[in-house]
């Protein structure tokens, strides 16, 4: 029951979050209906629940709970920058994309905490980053 009542609080929450910047209503409901901006509140809620299980089990510096919560900061980056794209453009595909992006970012974090920046497996995961978002790019133009 515990779960179903911190899903659906994030649930709320998510809905009433707002791309930042100045944007008109209308544009604001377009990013928000947009399949990419859907893909990212629904990962941010698949997140925001395991966190909560994982806080019932594990302390707040537990490698899992530290992974969830930088995943989060970058769901929600993420969502903010949604603004500055157009609408039309937050497809599927773009959505993804993000998906990935943060993914992969979360993962650099990772090999980040206990290898060095030259490490051959950092540099791969940059690598893979940028291509990542040279996708992205092209997508939003």
């Amino acid at each position: 029951m515990k779960r179903v009542f911190v899903a659906l609080t994030l649930l709320v929450s998510t809905a009433a979050f707002a791309p930042a910047g100045a944007q008109s209503p209308a544009a604001r409901d377009a990013v928000k209906a947009s399949p990419a901006y859907g893909a990212l509140v629904g990962r941010r809620v698949t997140v925001e629940v395991a966190l909560a299980e994982l806080l019932e089990s594990y302390t707040p510096g537990h490698p899992a709970v530290a992974r969830r919560r930088a995943e989060l900061q970058i769901i929600e980056r993420e969502m903010a920058k949604l603004g500055a794209v157009r609408p039309r453009r937050l497809t599927e595909a773009y959505g993804d994309l993000l998906l990935r992006k943060i993914n992969t970012e979360v993962e650099l974090r990772e090999l980040l905490a206990t290898l060095t920046p030259s490490h051959p497996d950092v540099k791969r995961k940059r690598v893979e980053l940028a291509a990542v978002e040279r996708g992205l790019a092209a997508l939003s133009r």
